[in-house]
């Protein structure tokens, strides 16, 4: 990172010699500088309202599912106890159903609800106003290429999902971070919201942060379950996302253990540590995921189902570390 008051070094002469990287198997060469010419290109800026009715679109079928598991576990309930209730209670029952089934033709799209139009701000406008008068073409952006200047820009590989997460969960925005507050528990769990389907490569990373200092050898162990869940299941209770109803696949750091849909895991990988960063690869065009430790590649953990769109999971039972997305 260059330090303040550093001076921009001037273009190579055209005299030197760089190494050009050779292709995997290859030899690498030397290339003598050749200065880059400009080249135009059209700017293509990002549509904030895509993203956002992208992820309300997600939010819609999470809740259909959301509702549809709930009546299932009424249904259950309802059909014991109306084994000893008399016959005026079960009409009682089939009058409220009635309601609800009713009810239900309701959730439609109101066709009189318009779009919300999104203004700048004043200032804003009249800059834009006299520029939309006089421009008679559409412009092109000329984009010089230049040696890259290195900024503090971050990027990460995900942002937590705050809309579907429990009371005891804490998130802190600012580093990108969850924890849970209170005492040890059940299992807790977070989500990302990068939705990855068929076809589709993806590598989160994450890190664990102790908020405590490690005295025992067994301190440093991270009690911390890590991976994926299938994203039209997600819900806020107690409970690992590794078991029903979202059936997910995790990588447990205390005993190395890999876990799904059974609360007894199967033997996978080395345990990993507070302060390590895991890598959640998934692979939607072989349909595979696998785990990374500080960048080495731990194997194969599950083969996946190709029908499913799967979004990061992490699940905690301990108030002692902090979890980043980096």
């Amino acid at each position: 990172m260059a330090q303040e008051g550093s001076v921009t070094a001037s273009a190579p002469p055209e005299s030197a010699v760089y190494p050009v990287l050779a292709q995997p198997g290859g030899v690498a060469v030397q290339s003598p500088y050749q200065p880059q010419p400009i080249q135009q290109q059209q700017a293509i800026y990002a549509n904030p309202q895509q993203i956002e009715s992208q992820q309300l679109y997600n939010d819609i079928s999470i809740k259909f599912d959301q509702v549809i598991n709930k009546l299932s576990d009424t249904k259950t309930s309802i059909l014991t106890q109306c084994q000893t209730a008399n016959n005026e209670q079960k009409k009682d029952i089939l009058e409220q159903l009635q309601h609800i089934f009713n009810g239900i033709d309701e959730v439609k799209i109101d066709p009189n609800i318009k779009p919300k139009k999104v203004e700048a701000p004043p200032q804003i406008q009249q800059q834009i106003q006299p520029q939309i008068q006089q421009q008679v073409q559409p412009q092109i952006v000329v984009v010089q290429q230049q040696q890259p200047i290195q900024q503090n820009i971050k990027y990460i590989s995900d942002t937590w999902n705050t809309k579907i997460a429990n009371n005891l969960l804490q998130f802190n925005l600012n580093n990108n971070s969850v924890t849970r507050i209170g005492k040890r528990g059940e299992w807790l769990n977070a989500f990302g919201n990068q939705i990855v389907t068929k076809g589709q490569y993806k590598r989160w990373e994450v890190k664990i942060i102790p908020k405590f200092v490690a005295k025992k050898q067994k301190d440093y162990i991270a009690d911390v379950v890590i991976g994926i869940v299938n994203c039209q299941k997600l819900n806020n209770t107690f409970g690992g996302f590794w078991l029903g109803p979202m059936l997910g696949y995790g990588y447990y750091g205390y005993n190395g253990k890999k876990f799904h849909t059974k609360r007894q895991g199967k033997n996978y990988a080395a345990k990993f540590n507070i302060n390590d960063q895991i890598s959640i690869e998934v692979n939607m065009q072989q349909f595979e995921m696998g785990f990374y430790v500080n960048n080495v590649y731990q194997g194969k953990a599950f083969p996946i189902d190709a029908r499913l769109s799967y979004c990061l999971a992490v699940s905690l039972c301990s108030p002692d570390y902090d979890i980043q997305i980096v």
